[in-house]
């Protein structure tokens, strides 16, 4: 008998200790009555300084805990839809829908991804989502141009790996930590790349 008290008191206790320690999150949600242009919330990532950036169907934004900042831009186009967004140290990627951006953190200013492959080939449709890998390059999905890998090292170079006719269109990449690329490893050799 003593036994079993002494098993539903710990049981108890550690349930109270349990719920004691769990975090108490608060979720607030901002709209354009925050200071949004609008409510189209496409992309939403963190920098390392803790500012969370919002890629919007109309811009960009940055918000500092206290007041949200708009950034107006021509995302290589007319539109300023923002897909994706990915931070760097010394970046944000921003992924259009007709491209690839940068803006620098030290000076917010934009500059577009011109660079093209070995073939002539320029991300020009919209970016579906980014990652890095260990090496410091930036693995980039498309909606219907594959996937592209941009090493930003020794003046740049962009690499393309399409699918050999298939189904160009990726919703993800994933990139391993400690892996060039995540599980393939091989992918440069074993994709057709330009």
């Amino acid at each position: 008998m003593r036994i079993k008290l002494l098993i539903i008191i710990s049981i108890l206790l550690s349930a109270v200790g349990l719920s004691l320690s769990a975090d108490n999150y608060v979720f607030r949600h901002y709209t354009v009555d925050d200071g949004l242009p609008n409510n189209g919330v496409r992309a939403i990532c963190q920098d390392r300084w803790g500012f969370m950036w919002f890629g919007l169907d109309n811009g960009l934004c940055r918000y500092d805990g206290v007041r949200i900042t708009t950034y107006r831009h021509n995302f290589a186009s007319a539109d300023q839809f923002v897909s994706t967004l990915f931070p760097t140290d010394s970046c944000l990627w921003i992924g259009t829908g007709h491209g690839l951006q940068a803006m620098s953190f030290s000076n917010e200013k934009f500059t577009t991804l011109t660079l093209k492959t070995t073939r002539g080939v320029q991300i020009t449709s919209t970016i579906t989502a980014m990652a890095a890998d260990c090496d410091g390059r930036l693995w980039v999905a498309t909606q219907g141009q594959g996937l592209f890998c941009y090493d930003g090292r020794h003046g740049g170079r962009l690499r393309q790996y399409s699918f050999g006719g298939r189904d160009d269109n990726l919703a993800t990449v994933v990139v391993a930590a400690g892996a060039a690329f995540g599980p393939f490893r091989a992918a440069e050799t074993t994709l057709p790349s330009t």
